[in-house]
């Protein structure tokens, strides 16, 4: 059963901290980013997640497989790993045609094990196609976790137009 935890939204940022969201309530998280616009150029969507001092950890810790799906061309499969942010989207420059994904977060409160989230996306290319991405993340240190950060990957002083995202608690 998903129990509403909040809201986020912003306009004309470099990122967006959602902090205090994950708590020893929920092993499992349930984030639905309704909308996303870049304001640069077509960009993904990445996060970060936030530890429990609230620091965003920036470091190389993440590992990620991400499969790019596409009605316009082949898919292809991504690998990457010690990054120091994971990718949640993807969107054109102020456009109409922003992305939208849904993601698991497993764990996020728990010092004793990696944190791990399952994501899936859509958005339409302009000129192209529909596209998406599905795929998993892990953060490789055991720790506490408490947010997230969402920044696009090329981020000017207001690298994201518009995002707005919802939070859930699983039970």
């Amino acid at each position: 059963m998903l129990q509403f935890l909040r809201e986020e939204k912003a306009y004309d940022v470099a990122n967006l901290n959602v902090t205090d969201i994950f708590t020893s309530e929920y092993d499992l998280y349930h984030m639905n980013i309704v909308a996303y616009v870049n304001s640069d150029t077509s960009n993904y969507l990445f996060g970060r997640l936030i530890d429990n001092s609230g620091s965003v950890i920036t470091g190389s810790e993440y590992d990620m497989a991400l499969k790019n799906l596409r009605s316009f061309t082949t898919s292809t499969q991504n690998n990457f790993t010690s990054t120091d942010a994971f990718q949640l989207g993807y969107s054109q420059s102020d456009s109409l045609n922003s992305t939208a994904s849904i993601t698991k977060i497993y764990n996020p409160a728990d010092s004793s094990k990696f944190t791990f989230g399952l994501t899936e996306s859509s958005t339409f290319v302009s000129g192209s196609g529909g596209a998406g991405l599905k795929g998993f993340f892990v953060h490789r240190v055991a720790e506490t976790i408490s947010g997230i950060q969402f920044l696009p990957s090329s981020a000017d002083s207001t690298g994201i137009s518009y995002i707005r995202a919802l939070f859930y608690g699983v039970k």
